[in-house]
């Protein structure tokens, strides 16, 4: 199973860090092995040059660690590979020169177990690592070994590494469906905030958010003095329309309505769905003038793109600036009355005075 390519650079950095971890405890371990086994000079030489290695690359890892997100993927990947190969080759040698001892030929085995078990690798990576490490180190033994005993050694080591592999296989892919439950929920997760926030007949947003908006934008107002405009619109008899052409009219009308004024405002600007057939747009650094360009846009799109069955619809609107120390009730009630003034003055227009 491969590896999501969005989480390729988590799963690296996890690795890394186990890595890392890894080679420092073997760095403490070492001395304690090399002054317990300096009695068999060839030993003691393989462990004091795994341990200057350590000395030298253990730093590099820990900035490549501190400078993670700075450093190119590749390079990552080339110092998992060369401490991964660091770690097999170092236990190859200390069990070539210690086959006249029977258990330390579990080493070897040890560390490949150890290395499936704790770095993730997919199958392309893990298994060229232990079918060629096994390879090398059978044929190592057999070299080395004066007795029948390498068959026994040989044998051991492919079932344990062939157990390896399987559980490098099975880990990997565990996590590759953690990361993709990961996907699924957030995807699940967002849908459903979509729909907490959003209406379901027009998509626009509902009017406990377009309201929280609202009072966000209001705070960034004040702190930033920047001028808010809010526009109240309702649609014009609209009742007319239900009960001339029915309900499932009147909802396509709200619709089309929602699609022209997400069309007619800007980027920056919010509209949502205030209840039934009136709309609130929020638009923070606006201005007045801006404000109405915004409203004669969607006035535009309206009358020449749309009509109910031959009957032109219509929408007024009132229009509020945001003052100092104005609360949301104050500033939706002074467009709700601007709005009720363009209905009284002959609708189908934006109100502000």
């Amino acid at each position: 199973m491969r590896l999501l390519k969005k989480y390729e650079r988590k799963i690296i950095e996890i690795n890394h860090n186990r890595v890392t971890v890894i080679l420092i405890l073997l760095y403490f371990v070492e001395w304690i092995i090399y002054f317990e086994s300096r009695r068999w000079i060839d030993i003691s030489n393989i462990v004091l040059i795994f341990q200057l290695y350590l000395t030298f690359i253990i730093p590099i890892m820990i900035i490549t660690k501190i400078k993670f997100e700075q450093i190119p993927l590749g390079i990552h990947k080339f110092l998992l590979l060369v401490n991964i190969l660091a770690v097999i080759f170092f236990s190859m040698g200390l069990v070539f020169f210690t086959l006249d001892q029977g258990n330390t030929i579990h080493i070897f085995t040890m560390v490949i177990m150890g290395i499936a078990a704790v770095v993730y690798m997919p199958i392309k990576v893990s298994a060229p690592i232990i079918i060629l490490s096994t390879v090398f180190f059978c044929v190592g033994v057999c070299r080395i070994s004066q007795d029948n005993m390498h068959y026994v050694f040989s044998f051991n080591t492919i079932l344990f590494n062939s157990i390896a592999l399987v559980l490098s296989v099975n880990l990997f892919s565990m996590k590759n469906k953690e990361f993709m439950n990961i996907d699924k929920l957030a995807e699940q997760n967002s849908t459903l905030e979509k729909k907490a926030k959003h209406d379901q007949m027009t998509n626009l947003l509902n009017h406990e958010a377009i309201l929280n908006i609202l009072a966000k934008e209001m705070f960034f107002k004040d702190k930033y003095a920047e001028d808010l405009i809010v526009l109240l619109l309702d649609i014009d008899d609209f009742k007319k329309i239900n009960d001339s052409f029915g309900h499932s009219e009147g909802d396509k009308v709200i619709k089309m309505i929602a699609g022209f004024l997400k069309k007619a405002v800007r980027s920056t600007d919010y509209v949502g769905r205030y209840g039934g057939e009136e709309f609130l747009v929020v638009m923070p650094k606006s201005s007045v003038e801006g404000a109405h360009s915004v409203y004669e846009r969607f006035r535009d799109m309206l009358s020449e793109k749309y009509s109910c069955k031959g009957y032109q619809i219509t929408v007024s609107c009132g229009m509020a600036r945001c003052e100092n120390e104005q609360t949301i009730n104050e500033l939706i009630n002074l467009a709700d009355n601007r709005l009720y003034m363009a209905k009284q003055t002959g609708k189908d227009k934006c109100v502000y005075q």
